[in-house]
């Protein structure tokens, strides 16, 4: 589909190649290619606009990329798909080309047409697989086709109905292997319970939230477990996400800080997980939802990250992350089929207590209470 508000060109990537003989250099054949865009321009290197170009025709191949413009932004480029045809000149014979690391090779055998047909990626969320919405994330610009609280629907195994999820926020959360921020953050806008549908109290955390003895530590929680395990067989969100949000490269792993004591419930830090066990599912912290950072007692500071370096509130939430009736109408979830709120854990130690943890109640407005012994669903954040 074509974006209207969208200016593309080609961009040529060619490997020049030179015949020489006992006297010296001869003129190389050459062949061809001429641009039949009806909705997009040609451009070679110099970024001249071009109707064609002629390359040599001693075994080059020909790279096409496709560059996007946004009007007051940066161009980038993403590899020409499906969306071409590259044809012999005067008929309809295909020239067939191959993927060679992430672009169109095409090797020339005579005079080339190349037809652009639209766009390669659609500005629909809804409408996006996966795999587009993950190669869109990777180029760092996603907010140029997304915004935030955009959703698409994702229907978790052996369910008939389906959960939404939103945007919350780009180039917002650090991935695990650090090599730079997640492209887009995602947020379940429903809570997920263990048999997700009847029964909201799951015993799932029941009583063993908290496994490390007297200093709370959300990354060691069954909690963090029903969220991440991967285990073949085993009950967890991660396992019931369909496959193709689930497969390998789609959910980045990020490192998520969380507040953990240093002495039995005293001196909360924010401390990161260890760089092979941080999570691709995680609940968000106090701070994730709330912009009072640092004025907020029984939180432990920092855990939401370095506002300065692109932590902090989410953007979803920035404008409602106050105290006020709608700021709490803003965060209310509900299960896919409720007409009310539903309370649900986030992963932030209630630093007064510390067999306490932070929770988000029907109405939106934020309580804590006892994790051994009182059960509460989930609404996951994951990454991109």
């Amino acid at each position: 589909m074509y974006n209207s508000g969208m200016k593309k060109k080609l961009i040529l990537l060619l490997a020049p190649m030179m015949l020489l003989s006992c006297g010296g250099s001869k003129p190389e054949p050459t062949y061809t290619i001429t641009f039949n865009c009806t909705d997009c321009r040609a451009y070679d290197e110099s970024d001249n606009e071009v109707t064609s170009v002629t390359v040599p025709a001693v075994d080059p191949t020909l790279s096409l990329y496709k560059e996007f413009h946004f009007e007051g932004n940066k161009p980038f480029k993403v590899p020409l798909k499906s969306d071409i045809a590259i044809k012999k000149t005067g008929t309809e014979e295909i020239v067939k080309h191959k993927y060679v690391n992430g672009t169109i090779s095409v090797p020339i055998v005579g005079n080339l047409t190349v037809t652009a047909i639209g766009s390669s990626y659609s500005k629909d969320l809804e409408t996006s697989s996966w795999d587009e919405i993950a190669e869109i994330s990777a180029t760092g610009r996603a907010d140029e086709f997304f915004k935030v609280g955009d959703t698409k629907a994702v229907t978790l195994k052996g369910q008939s109905f389906a959960h939404t999820v939103r945007i919350i926020d780009f180039n917002h959360d650090d991935l695990a292997d650090g090599s730079g921020k997640a492209g887009i953050t995602f947020e379940f806008a429903n809570v997920i319970t263990k048999d997700d549908k009847t029964n909201v109290y799951t015993t799932i955390w029941d009583g063993e939230y908290i496994v490390s003895g007297d200093n709370f530590d959300y990354r060691q929680s069954v909690l963090n477990t029903f969220l991440n395990d991967e285990t073949e067989g085993t009950v967890s969100v991660i396992n019931m996400l369909p496959d193709d949000l689930s497969k390998e490269g789609i959910i980045k792993p990020v490192n998520k800080l969380v507040g953990v004591s240093t002495d039995e419930g005293q001196n909360y830090i924010a401390t990161p997980f260890e760089e092979d066990k941080c999570p691709k599912l995680f609940p968000l912290a106090y701070n994730e939802l709330h912009n009072l950072e640092g004025t907020k007692p029984y939180v432990t500071p920092g855990e939401a990250g370095n506002p300065a370096t692109g932590g902090g509130i989410y953007k979803y939430y920035e404008g409602h992350g106050g105290d006020a009736a709608e700021d709490k109408a803003y965060r209310v979830k509900k299960k896919v089929d409720g007409n009310t709120g539903e309370i649900y854990w986030l992963r932030s130690p209630y630093t007064e207590n510390d067999t306490y943890a932070w929770y988000v109640y029907k109405e939106g407005y934020f309580d804590n209470y006892a994790v051994f012994y009182n059960t509460r669903p989930v609404a996951p954040a994951f990454c991109i």
